[in-house]
Protein backbone atom coordinates (compact mmCIF):
# COMPACT_ATOMS: atom_id res chain seq x y z
CA UNK A 1 0.00 0.00 0.00
CA UNK A 2 2.77 2.51 0.88
CA UNK A 3 4.70 1.74 -2.32
CA UNK A 4 1.54 2.31 -4.36
CA UNK A 5 0.98 5.65 -2.60
CA UNK A 6 4.60 6.74 -3.20
CA UNK A 7 4.28 5.89 -6.89
CA UNK A 8 1.06 7.90 -7.15
CA UNK A 9 2.67 10.88 -5.39
CA UNK A 10 5.65 10.72 -7.76
CA UNK A 11 3.35 10.64 -10.78
CA UNK A 12 1.42 13.59 -9.40
CA UNK A 13 4.62 15.53 -8.73
CA UNK A 14 5.83 14.89 -12.29
CA UNK A 15 2.52 16.19 -13.66
CA UNK A 16 2.71 19.31 -11.51
CA UNK A 17 6.32 19.89 -12.54
CA UNK A 18 5.40 19.52 -16.23
CA UNK A 19 2.56 22.02 -15.82
CA UNK A 20 4.82 24.41 -13.95
CA UNK A 21 7.48 24.21 -16.67
CA UNK A 22 4.84 24.81 -19.33
CA UNK A 23 3.49 27.83 -17.42
CA UNK A 24 7.00 29.20 -16.94
CA UNK A 25 7.79 28.75 -20.63
CA UNK A 26 4.53 30.44 -21.62
CA UNK A 27 5.33 33.35 -19.29
CA UNK A 28 8.78 33.79 -20.85
CA UNK A 29 7.30 33.61 -24.35
CA UNK A 30 4.60 36.10 -23.31
CA UNK A 31 7.22 38.57 -22.02
CA UNK A 32 9.26 38.26 -25.20
CA UNK A 33 6.20 38.58 -27.45
CA UNK A 34 5.01 41.59 -25.46
CA UNK A 35 8.34 43.36 -26.05
CA UNK A 36 8.14 42.57 -29.77
CA UNK A 37 4.53 43.72 -29.90
CA UNK A 38 5.36 47.03 -28.23
CA UNK A 39 8.02 47.86 -30.78
CA UNK A 40 6.03 46.80 -33.87
CA UNK A 41 2.62 48.10 -32.85
CA UNK A 42 3.95 51.48 -31.73
CA UNK A 43 5.88 51.87 -34.99
CA UNK A 44 2.75 51.10 -37.04
CA UNK A 45 0.66 53.39 -34.87
CA UNK A 46 3.01 56.33 -35.49
CA UNK A 47 2.83 55.90 -39.26
CA UNK A 48 -0.96 55.60 -39.26
CA UNK A 49 -1.49 58.49 -36.83
CA UNK A 50 0.62 60.76 -39.03
CA UNK A 51 -1.43 59.80 -42.09
CA UNK A 52 -4.72 60.49 -40.29
CA UNK A 53 -3.43 63.69 -38.72
CA UNK A 54 -4.29 62.68 -35.15
CA UNK A 55 -2.26 63.17 -31.99
CA UNK A 56 -1.96 60.15 -29.76
CA UNK A 57 -1.10 60.93 -26.16
CA UNK A 58 -0.01 57.45 -25.17
CA UNK A 59 0.04 53.92 -26.57
CA UNK A 60 -0.31 51.04 -24.19
CA UNK A 61 0.17 47.37 -25.05
CA UNK A 62 -2.32 45.39 -22.99
CA UNK A 63 -3.23 41.80 -22.22
CA UNK A 64 -6.94 41.84 -23.03
CA UNK A 65 -8.90 38.69 -23.74
CA UNK A 66 -11.82 39.99 -25.77
CA UNK A 67 -10.70 43.29 -27.27
CA UNK A 68 -8.13 43.95 -29.97
CA UNK A 69 -7.86 47.63 -29.23
CA UNK A 70 -9.49 50.57 -27.52
CA UNK A 71 -9.01 54.29 -27.10
CA UNK A 72 -9.79 56.79 -24.38
CA UNK A 73 -11.12 60.33 -24.30
CA UNK A 74 -7.57 61.42 -23.42
CA UNK A 75 -6.33 60.23 -26.84
CA UNK A 76 -4.67 57.14 -25.41
CA UNK A 77 -4.71 53.99 -27.54
CA UNK A 78 -4.58 50.48 -26.08
CA UNK A 79 -3.58 47.57 -28.32
CA UNK A 80 -3.74 43.88 -27.51
CA UNK A 81 -0.25 42.32 -27.57
CA UNK A 82 -1.67 39.24 -29.34
CA UNK A 83 -2.08 41.29 -32.51
CA UNK A 84 1.61 40.67 -33.16
CA UNK A 85 0.55 37.16 -34.27
CA UNK A 86 -1.93 38.52 -36.84
CA UNK A 87 -1.19 39.33 -40.48
CA UNK A 88 0.01 42.87 -41.15
CA UNK A 89 -3.21 43.96 -42.87
CA UNK A 90 -5.15 43.02 -39.71
CA UNK A 91 -2.75 44.88 -37.42
CA UNK A 92 -3.01 47.98 -39.59
CA UNK A 93 -6.79 47.72 -39.59
CA UNK A 94 -7.04 47.54 -35.78
CA UNK A 95 -4.65 50.45 -35.33
CA UNK A 96 -6.45 52.65 -37.87
CA UNK A 97 -9.81 51.61 -36.37
CA UNK A 98 -8.72 52.91 -32.97
CA UNK A 99 -7.10 56.04 -34.39
CA UNK A 100 -10.29 56.81 -36.34
CA UNK A 101 -12.14 56.88 -33.01
CA UNK A 102 -10.02 59.91 -32.11
CA UNK A 103 -11.73 61.70 -35.01
CA UNK A 104 -15.19 60.11 -34.82
CA UNK A 105 -16.08 58.40 -31.54
CA UNK A 106 -18.97 56.23 -32.80
CA UNK A 107 -19.22 53.67 -35.59
CA UNK A 108 -21.03 56.07 -37.88
CA UNK A 109 -20.81 56.01 -41.69
CA UNK A 110 -18.26 58.85 -41.38
CA UNK A 111 -16.16 56.67 -39.06
CA UNK A 112 -16.19 53.74 -41.51
CA UNK A 113 -15.32 56.08 -44.38
CA UNK A 114 -12.26 57.26 -42.45
CA UNK A 115 -11.17 53.67 -41.77
CA UNK A 116 -11.80 52.50 -45.34
CA UNK A 117 -9.97 55.49 -46.81
CA UNK A 118 -6.85 54.39 -44.94
CA UNK A 119 -7.35 50.61 -45.06
CA UNK A 120 -8.86 49.35 -48.33
CA UNK A 121 -8.78 45.81 -46.90
CA UNK A 122 -11.08 46.71 -43.99
CA UNK A 123 -13.70 44.06 -44.84
CA UNK A 124 -11.03 41.41 -45.34
CA UNK A 125 -9.43 42.29 -41.97
CA UNK A 126 -12.77 42.22 -40.14
CA UNK A 127 -13.55 38.86 -41.71
CA UNK A 128 -10.09 37.53 -40.78
CA UNK A 129 -10.55 38.56 -37.14
CA UNK A 130 -14.01 37.01 -37.02
CA UNK A 131 -12.81 33.72 -38.52
CA UNK A 132 -9.32 33.50 -36.98
CA UNK A 133 -9.31 35.76 -33.93
CA UNK A 134 -9.56 32.80 -31.58
CA UNK A 135 -6.21 31.56 -32.90
CA UNK A 136 -4.57 34.68 -31.51
CA UNK A 137 -6.02 33.86 -28.10
CA UNK A 138 -4.36 30.47 -27.98
CA UNK A 139 -1.20 29.95 -26.00
CA UNK A 140 1.94 30.29 -28.06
Amino acid sequence: MTVHLIVRVEILLRRILRKFRKCLLNQLIFQNRTREAKVELKKNKSNNARQLGVDVAKVKIVDNRYRWGSCTINNNVNLNWRLIKAPMFVIDYVIVHELAHLIESNHTPRFWNIVRSQIPTTDKAKRWLKENGQLLEQTL
